[in-house]
């Protein structure tokens, strides 16, 4: 798949999302928007956070990661392909998080963890049940008035059911996720910061290079697909694809003509 012109960027762009999102004021504002007000004063964003615990563990890399002062930390995903596992992979997010907050060399005490929230902006319908706004968390299956203390809330948004969204603001914004641009405030502001992010030099030419550098990893899987043999090197090109965006897991798997499972064992990613 060709890679977009940096012209033709949206929100839904994993570069100009994380971008937009570099903006404090911007992500309170998203935040507050998803969570109904309730953040505290962003003091920290970092965007591309990899997280890496060595030990043989998977790497993760968060699109923003953030924090506020009262102690929270949010996870905000732009998620453009289904790949059928986002329920699976925000677990694995929360891990690798909690490790994260919990300093190495000490006692673990299980009550330093943060109230975590991870939020994923989704162009698909992930649940499958036609809601705008779906929010997760750990409940007593016996009495569901019962949460679990744990401090954790997962939302998963979904732009196909925009016009579902009983909030003027949020169905504003889904509907932006869609392509149409409104005179909702926060939608004005977005407009605003992707115009002034298009005519920075240096925005161009970062995303410029991540293009190469990203062009060259999937040359270079193709060059090693000589040398390892064809059914390998295809493997490996449909691997950085799907790690890319670029093809759904489903998809290639589909295309390497192998169970999903099976593809994810051969070439290691999630499944």
């Amino acid at each position: 798949m060709t890679r977009k012109k940096f012209e033709d960027l949206t929100i839904t762009d994993d570069f100009m999302f994380c971008k937009i999102m570099q903006d404090s004021a911007i992500c309170q504002k998203v935040l507050n928007l998803v969570l109904g007000d309730k953040i505290g004063m962003i003091t920290k964003i970092t965007y591309q956070k990899v997280m890496d615990e060595g030990n043989n563990t998977k790497s993760i890399r968060l699109d923003v990661y953030a924090g506020d002062d009262a102690g929270r930390v949010y996870d905000v995903e732009m998620q453009a392909a289904d790949q059928k596992n986002l329920g699976k992979r925000m677990r694995y997010y929360q891990s690798m998080i909690d490790i994260d907050n919990l300093e190495s060399g000490k006692n673990v005490d299980y009550n330093d963890l943060p109230e975590s929230f991870i939020i994923c902006f989704c162009l698909f319908d992930y649940p499958g049940r036609g809601i705008p706004v779906y929010t997760f968390k750990n409940v007593c299956m016996e009495n569901r008035e019962v949460l679990l203390p744990d401090g954790m809330t997962k939302v998963v948004l979904n732009s196909q059911a925009a016009h579902k969204a009983a909030d003027p603001g949020m169905m504003a914004f889904l509907e932006y996720m869609n392509g149409k641009v409104s005179d909702d405030g926060l939608v004005r502001e977005l407009e605003k910061k992707i115009e002034e992010i298009k005519a920075n030099s240096e925005r161009r030419n970062e995303y410029m290079a991540l293009s190469v550098f990203e062009s060259d990893i999937k040359r270079e899987a193709r060059e090693e697909g000589r040398t390892m043999g064809l059914e390998a090197g295809r493997l490996a090109t449909l691997a950085e694809l799907v790690r890319s965006g670029d093809i759904s897991l489903e998809k290639a798997a589909q295309k390497a003509g192998l169970p999903t499972e099976e593809f994810c064992k051969r070439t290691k990613l999630p499944f």
